[in-house]
Formats: structure tokens, C-alpha cells, sequence
């Protein structure tokens, strides 16, 4: 056989065995079973009042004060991004088309999967007097990496679209509202509902109102910045408060953030948010002050303030 037909034979074995290959996929009676149904039932959407999310790196419980979501790791409670809860709800109690891959899978089977106790992030969703509704545990991705292994408490092992990897961390970073004034406590003000500003760095104070334009350049920068870490109060290594700001809105709500450095290191500093009176009716001074967290910033956002507070007028 010439080296030709050689290749035209080879080419023609491996065209017919990609056909094979695809058709038994096409009229395999054991290929996985499509169904559409929700990972919780839909029912529960509006009734959900708190959530676990738990690996072997940790757990993260979540709940509902009133309209407000905090997260919690040991005494660490902070409030968690705005709508972070909501669309973790919604794709949870969302009909979805998925594969069962198999019906009564083994300890073996589901450790196959990564959908065991050990290596699975497991969500548990709660509502009322802490009675829990259901667990679903998440596993492996697929090859791709677009689809997604999951399991309730049975042992049957599901197939489906990946659209939960944003909500499978413990890292209490990943949940946290990490602006320096949380939208999700106090809203979306804007400069233009702050009426004063009170600073104190160091050793030198200003007051300032909204009649100038550095006014309106430290509060849009003030609501703009975020931080890059979040601790719980006792775990920082605080040595001393260097500074507040506090600033009055025009609803009669009062907010201040204190400044504070990190012992022996000037590279690293912390800020607490702190609601003197409410903001609103609907969520009052002791509602938004349920948090015990604070902010790391970095020299660099620390630097940008002070450049701000110098030019305040």
C-alpha cells in the first residue's frame, strides 16, 4: 500500500470511528436523563431567612436582620455585598434543565464526584425558627469547567450549567460589602446627601460643608473606596485610633469611620464603620450596628485621604 492510500485509509478509519463514537452517544439508552426542576423548591424563594456555606476550609452562616443580610465567621459579623443573597436565591429555586448521572451513587461514587461530606461545599438553607428546608452539596466541574457536579441529600448525583462558583468560597472577602461606607447599610447616598464633614487625623481637625469643590471631591472619594481585607476586631493587632471622619446626612443620620494603625506597622491600617443614629426608619442605628468587623486598607488609600484632607477648606 502506498504511503497515499495509506493515509486516505487512516483518515477514513478515524472519520468513521468519530461518527461511532457520536452515535452512541445519540442512541445510547444508558446516556444521562435530562430533567427540569430547582435545587430548592420555589416556594421557599420568599421565606429563606438565613444560609450556611460550608468546606473543609471553613463555614460562613448568613441571615437576615430586618432587610439587612450579615455574614459571620466565629465573632466576626459584617454585611455582605447588596444582592449577593438575592441572586444566590434565585439561581437556588431557579427551574433549570440538568442530568442525572447516576440515581443511587456509592460513598465511592460520590467521592468520584468530589460530592462526599469531606470534599463538597455544602449549602444548607434555613427559614423561620431555624428550620432547615434543605442541604445541596456542589462537587467537581466538568473537563470544560462549565458544568458542575451537585447532590441534595440523597445520593443521587445531577449534572447542570455552572452558575454557583461565585457563591462557593468561604472567604468572608468574597461575601463582604468591602466599601469603607457599605451600600448595602446605608444605601446609595451620594455627596450630595452629606450636609457636613467632621476630620480629625493626627493632630489636626477640620469641619467642613458642601459649599466648595474639594467638599464634593473627599465625599465622592470617601463613598468610592474600598478595602482589600476584612478581620474580625480582635484578630488585628490595633495599637491605636489615629483619626475619624464623621459625616452628617441630610436625614438626620450620623456615620463615622475611625482610623486606626496596626502595632509597629505604618503600612497597614484599619477602619471601623460606625452608625451613630439611623439612616432610616426601616433600619435603625441598632440594626446596621449588629457588624464587629473591620477594614484593612493599605498605606496608599490611607495616603489618598490624608491628601484629601489637606485640601479641605
Amino acid at each position: 500500500m502506498s504511503e497515499k492510500k495509506l493515509i486516505i485509509f487512516l483518515s477514513i478509519l478515524c472519520f468513521s470511528l468519530f461518527f461511532v463514537y457520536v452515535f452512541s452517544f445519540i442512541f445510547d439508552k444508558n446516556s444521562p436523563e435530562k430533567i427540569t426542576s430547582a435545587l430548592v423548591n420555589p416556594k421557599y424563594a420568599e421565606k429563606i431567612t438565613s444560609f450556611s456555606v460550608e468546606s473543609s476550609d471553613g463555614k460562613l452562616e448568613f441571615f437576615l436582620i430586618q432587610d439587612v443580610w450579615f455574614g459571620a465567621k466565629g465573632d466576626m459579623i459584617f454585611p455582605i455585598f447588596q444582592g449577593a443573597s438575592k441572586k444566590l436565591i434565585e439561581q437556588l429555586t431557579q427551574i433549570r434543565e440538568m442530568y442525572i448521572i447516576t440515581k443511587k451513587a456509592s460513598l465511592e461514587e460520590l467521592k468520584l464526584f468530589a460530592l462526599d461530606e469531606k470534599q463538597s461545599v455544602k449549602i444548607c438553607i434555613k427559614t423561620g425558627e431555624d428550620e432547615i428546608i434543605t442541604s445541596v452539596y456542589f462537587g467537581d466541574y466538568n473537563f470544560i469547567g462549565n458544568k458542575i457536579y451537585v447532590r441534595g441529600k440523597t445520593p443521587v448525583i445531577y449534572e447542570m450549567q455552572d452558575v454557583f462558583s461565585p457563591w462557593l468560597s468561604v472567604e468572608p472577602r468574597q461575601w463582604a460589602d468591602m466599601e469603607l461606607l457599605p451600600k448595602s447599610l446605608i444605601g446609595n447616598i451620594s455627596s450630595k446627601d452629606i450636609q457636613r464633614v467632621a476630620v480629625s487625623i493626627g493632630e489636626k481637625s477640620k469641619v467642613a460643608y458642601p459649599v466648595s469643590k474639594e467638599f464634593e471631591n473627599f465625599t465622592n472619594t470617601i463613598l468610592s473606596l474600598r478595602a482589600g481585607n476584612i478581620l474580625s476586631k480582635g484578630n488585628t493587632g490595633i495599637e491605636e485610633k489615629i483619626g475619624f471622619i464623621e459625616l452628617d446626612l441630610g436625614t438626620g443620620g450620623k456615620i463615622t469611620l475611625e482610623i486606626y494603625k496596626k502595632s509597629d506597622d505604618y503600612s497597614v491600617y484599619y477602619v471601623d464603620f460606625i452608625v451613630i443614629e439611623g439612616i432610616a426608619e426601616k433600619n435603625p442605628a441598632e440594626v446596621l450596628n449588629q457588624s464587629n468587623y473591620v477594614l484593612e486598607i493599605s498605606s496608599w488609600t490611607f495616603d489618598r485621604i490624608i491628601e484629601l484632607f489637606n485640601n479641605l477648606v
